[in-house]
């Protein structure tokens, strides 16, 4: 399995949650149970699938 395959950067993650990028930054500063992302390089930063999945999990009361 490709490595890159487990992560979505934010210009496809945001969709994904129907919010808008600065949006995303925002849960990711105020909400203490947003995933953190991952620094892949020193430009590139992408959440993990796996932890996105498992809080929309929780939020769902799953």
């Amino acid at each position: 399995m490709n490595t890159w395959a487990k992560y979505i950067r934010a210009k496809r993650l945001a969709p994904q949650l129907a919010i808008s990028e600065p949006t995303l930054w925002r849960w990711l500063k105020k909400d203490p149970t947003f995933p953190k992302p991952v620094k892949l390089s020193a430009r590139v930063t992408a959440w993990l699938i796996a932890d996105i999945q498992t809080w929309l999990d929780a939020k769902k009361g799953v």
